[in-house]
């Protein structure tokens, strides 16, 4: 028996106001009308006296193939959106029909229900941005010629499989034998399209005869389900083979796509970083320098015994995350944020100097200028997390650099034998500033966290704050007394005593006050993805 030619029926939903991009749309076609097995109609076809809704319906639910032709129009029309598009929908989910969405021009057909189906042409570029509109309905018509071409194969498929039938009528058997039984459980067991062809070779009347046709069945929709959605190239494509198909046959080249689609994501996102890496540099020269300080619970205070009323009594202080400068900020950086010939500072001829001689107030100006240059959120620290990161995260260590012994070769203080403690090594004294990296750091990477220059911190003043602390019990990121008339600087300098440069000593001094021994370092409580060994400016 041979099977007539199968005719493919396209059906075209569309506006009245879109009947030039139809019309267009027809004309390329032409090529197609013409193999004599292929019809197009639209609501133009409708004859004079037959009732309008039910020619239309009765058209669409006999299509092969819906085109959908999609503006800003379309989508405004009641019965285009309501009934043709929620007809035709229900005639895809149930694969009755392919419903292909052609996009005319700029609407938005991504929040409707057909935002989920591949449309026309390649990519959904409308068909009005294209530099040349022949090429655009070419590319249309090329789509459509494809499914034309793959109905036509189904149909002549099927017409074989119903030919081998009626040839060879199957009569299933009431019983497998054991030779079946056996050549069964082994099919099963490798679960692959060639045992199941070789079953049928070997028993194609046999009792399990229909159950191996419709695995192969299932393997031939499986590979049908794989082809399209590669056709397609998506993700959310290749998501839906593996709903539809979570055994399926292309699962580890499905889920090899997905891991690749992660993949491209995060190179996407590490260039996107690096990016703004990088433009946050070329404008922010401390991007690079700040230091992570993971908060936590420490006792704050005088835990050696050394200091006078002012550092007692020891409280539980806990502090949030936040970042701090490894270096006190440098002449060069001061430059760079308040311009090349502004430099107050009495020890020059090094830009990685210390900056000095300047006030609270100076460095609020200086923090605000580079807030506004950078987009940061730049700040002081208050002087609990000051205190916190020179004890290297709360232990109970006496000065800044990590060490319980004042050693002038490794911290810058005045080291003479008439200011010499019990904790004090005398040597050296430099008697002016020296360059921020000149010794080595604490366990945190904080350079001069003893010694070299004061350290203005955020909080106001008052002799008997700890006082107020510990009445409290626990406190929380302390920002100091609501008000006050100095402020707090810490960590000592080139010019103190080696009890000045004890991480729990705490100096005041008014917010207009400069001197050579007093600089500041910057603080901000928002993440920072630089690296922290760039040179100091």
């Amino acid at each position: 028996m041979s099977a007539e030619k199968k005719t493919i029926k396209i059906f075209i939903a569309y506006s009245q106001k879109d009947r030039t991009e139809l019309d267009a749309l027809r004309t390329h076609a032409a090529p197609l009308l013409r193999k004599g097995n292929v019809t197009i109609w639209f609501d133009g076809e409708i004859i004079p006296g037959e009732a309008w809704d039910a020619a239309i319906k009765s058209n669409l639910h006999a299509a092969d193939i819906i085109l959908m032709l999609l503006s800003s129009h379309s989508l405004a029309s009641d019965y285009f959106y309501e009934q043709e598009v929620k007809d035709a929908l229900k005639r895809h989910k149930a694969g009755t029909a392919r419903v292909v969405p052609v996009v005319l021009s700029a609407c938005l057909w991504q929040e409707t229900p057909l935002a989920d189906l591949q449309g026309l042409p390649k990519g959904m570029k409308p068909i009005n941005s294209w530099p040349n509109r022949e090429d655009a309905w070419n590319e249309v018509l090329m789509g459509v010629s494809s499914m034309i071409r793959e109905l036509e194969n189904a149909g002549k498929e099927m017409a074989r499989e119903q030919e081998k039938i009626e040839k060879h009528p199957i009569a299933p058997a009431l019983k497998p034998t054991t030779k079946e039984e056996h050549a069964w459980e082994f099919t099963t067991d490798t679960d692959t399209r060639t045992s199941y062809e070789k079953f049928l070779t070997r028993f194609p009347d046999g009792f399990y005869a229909a159950t191996a046709r419709e695995r192969l069945d299932y393997f031939d929709a499986d590979d049908t389900a794989w082809e399209f959605a590669t056709d397609n190239g998506s993700e959310m494509a290749i998501k839906k083979y593996l709903e539809k198909y979570p055994n399926g046959l292309h699962v580890l080249d499905a889920q090899q796509k997905i891991a690749g689609f992660e993949e491209e994501r995060q190179e996407a996102a590490r260039k996107r970083r690096e990016q703004e890496a990088a433009e946050r540099r070329r404008i922010d020269p401390f991007y690079d320098l700040m230091i992570p300080i993971k908060g936590g619970t420490f006792d704050m205070g005088d835990t050696f015994g050394d200091g006078i009323n002012r550092e007692q009594p020891v409280h539980k202080v806990t502090l949030s995350d936040y970042w701090l400068c490894k270096y006190p900020v440098t002449q060069g950086l001061w430059k760079a944020i308040m311009g090349k010939n502004n430099n107050p500072s009495s020890f020059k001829g090094d830009d990685t100097l210390p900056i000095e001689t300047v006030s609270w107030d100076d460095a609020q100006e200086f923090i605000q200028a580079l807030n506004k240059k950078t987009g940061g959120q730049y700040r002081l620290p208050t002087e609990a997390e000051w205190e916190y990161a020179a004890r290297e995260g709360g232990k109970k260590i006496r000065f800044g650099n990590g060490k319980d012994i004042a050693n002038p070769s490794e911290m810058n203080f005045y080291a003479k034998e008439d200011h010499k403690q019990p904790y004090s090594i005398v040597g050296e004294y430099q008697a002016k500033t020296t360059p921020v990296n000149q010794f080595k750091p604490n366990a945190l990477g904080l350079y001069d966290m003893a010694g070299n220059v004061w350290d203005w911190c955020t909080d106001w003043f008052a002799e008997d704050y700890y006082q107020q602390c510990a009445a409290q019990g626990m406190v929380s990121n302390p920002q100091g007394p609501d008000t006050g008339t100095y402020r707090v600087l810490r960590g000592g300098s080139w010019s103190g005593d080696p009890q000045y440069c004890r991480a729990a000593w705490r100096a005041r001094s008014a917010p207009p006050f400069r001197a050579r021994v007093v600089g500041f370092r910057v603080a901000s409580s928002l993440p920072f993805d630089g690296g922290s060994a760039s040179p100091v400016l």
